[in-house]
């Protein structure tokens, strides 16, 4: 807990410290808590550096958690390796563990990692366009939400809900779960979520070609990235940034963002960002 508390303001202290934690666990024999201390880890290292470098730990931690009889265990290593395959682009994988995961809740009736797990899913049928199945697992998620009182996965669940609403034409409805969402981060001092925000309305803000809004709020998304180093977000925010000054037809600014976006992409071993990247700087 002590460690958690520090690692929004001092991320790579607490991996240190988790790392440390890990070893001694494992000394004394509690690969429950090694385990947990992993998990912790990479979702620190997903924010702050891309996670995908982890994936081999956590593959053999998760056969640990299964030989030693750990389902909560288990359950957590599978959310995480479901978020690594998701962000890479291999969504058979990710849809493999997340399924799985759902599965071991039904034993460890974990409803925190019931919940991330829906929630993946539903962005798993966002990236292959299918808007209204995304949404109802992003609405199955919100009913267990209901239940208890979690600022940072409402946050999360509201967020991919306004996507699903931006891409049905419902835009009203968006921006006002985006807002929803951003009061609910901010509530919860989660500032990924407060720039993953900002950058929402930025999509949503260029998708009605209201082009200034959007690149004030791209630009605040990419600073707050930035003071909390989340990474994927870095290139996310960067591409939107990228398409508006290719609208306001400021190709050369443009292309430095877009190579910077690339960088960021690579960094994380994201497939569809490294894509939207190479096109657009092909085109540039």
């Amino acid at each position: 807990q002590r460690i958690d508390q520090c690692a929004r303001r001092h991320p790579l202290l607490a991996i240190a410290l988790l790392i440390q934690l890990e070893k001694e666990a494992i000394r004394e024999q509690q690969i429950s808590l090694a385990l947990n201390a992993l998990v912790r880890r990479f979702f620190i290292y997903e924010r702050t550096s891309g996670a995908v470098a982890m994936s081999d730990a956590l593959q053999t931690g998760l056969q640990q958690a299964e030989a030693a009889g750990l389902p909560y265990q288990a359950g957590k290593l599978m959310l995480c390796l479901g978020r690594v395959r998701y962000t890479q682009g291999v969504y058979n994988e990710a849809i493999h563990f997340w399924t799985r995961c759902i599965d071991l809740c039904k034993i460890t009736h974990d409803i925190e990692v019931l919940i991330e797990a829906r929630i993946g899913l539903g962005q798993i049928y966002d990236a292959l366009g299918d808007w209204e199945t995304g949404a109802r697992f992003h609405q199955d998620a919100g009913i267990l939400l209901e239940r208890f009182d979690r600022p940072y996965l409402k946050a999360k669940q509201v967020i991919n809900l306004g996507v699903n609403s931006a891409h049905l034409g419902k835009l009203e409805e968006a921006r006002a779960l985006f807002q929803e969402a951003l009061q609910l981060a901010e509530q919860a001092h989660v500032t990924e979520y407060v720039a993953e925000t900002h950058w929402q309305i930025a999509v949503l803000a260029q998708r009605e070609n209201h082009l200034e809004e959007a690149y004030q709020c791209a630009v605040r998304a990419l600073e707050l990235a930035q003071q909390c180093r989340y990474q994927w977000l870095l290139g996310a925010a960067a591409n939107t940034v990228g398409e508006i000054l290719s609208k306001l037809d400021r190709p050369e600014e443009a292309l430095t963002i877009y190579l910077g976006a690339l960088a960021h992409a690579e960094k994380v071993e994201s497939r569809e960002q490294r894509a939207h990247c190479a096109n657009a700087l092909s085109q540039l």
